[in-house]
């Protein structure tokens, strides 16, 4: 799964969503964060729970097994 993205699956509510990630203080120290779901506001206890929605970008410069590939010189 792609922690680069931030869009999630929820596991308390179950819709597609963003998660908000907002930092935790003591003081004047930051300490942590804090995980949210966008959609319903549930808090996550760690990153680990997060399940994060994974896309699947098309392959633009890999070789399609169907096309076959042009002669190199035409007759």
């Amino acid at each position: 799964m792609s922690k680069e993205s931030k869009e999630i699956i929820c596991s308390a509510c179950g819709k597609e969503s963003w998660i908000i990630r907002k930092p935790k203080y003591t003081g004047l120290t930051r300490t942590g964060e804090a995980w949210i779901c966008s959609s319903c506001g549930y808090i996550y206890k760690s990153e680990s729970e997060i399940d994060f929605k994974t896309v699947l970008a098309p392959d633009v410069f890999g070789q399609d097994p169907h096309i076959e590939s042009p002669p190199a010189f035409i007759k």
